[in-house]
């Protein structure tokens, strides 16, 4: 259904299948794209002891976007509704949960049925501690 590539909620960037099941569930690792943030900034030059106003130069630094974790479920006929609830509670727990070892819950959305095959997707991103390298292109 989703594929390496795809856009979810206009701001998560598939990288990775981590693990699908026959039940309607897909574990994905994204990027964030709101993380990627761009900023200016000055530098004077000193040309021969003197700084000059026409040497000054504009630079582009970037954040490191951020890797997230998304979870999956497709709300299909064969979801039973303690399937569900159980989806949601794990999003709860998420929320109240701060250790370095456990993803951090970011987000939670709802994917609509035209989107994708007729069948409603819910989500639930958290963020995981991978940093891409500076090297690479995103």
């Amino acid at each position: 259904m989703f594929k390496t590539g795809d856009i979810l909620n206009q701001r998560y960037l598939l990288k990775q299948s981590l693990g699908t099941s026959q039940n309607g569930r897909q574990t994905w690792l994204a990027i964030d794209l709101g993380s990627h943030e761009f900023g200016l900034f000055w530098r004077w030059e000193k040309l021969n002891n003197v700084d000059w106003l026409n040497s000054l130069k504009l630079f582009f630094f970037q954040r490191s976007p951020q890797y997230v974790t998304i979870k999956l479920l497709a709300f299909s006929p064969q979801l039973q509704w303690s399937e569900f609830k159980l989806f949601e509670r794990e999003a709860e727990v998420l929320q109240t949960l701060n250790h370095q070892r456990i993803p951090r819950y970011h987000a939670s959305f709802e994917i609509a049925p035209k989107q994708v095959g007729g069948v409603t997707w819910f989500a639930t991103v958290s963020y995981t501690h991978l940093t891409l390298p500076t090297n690479r292109e995103v």
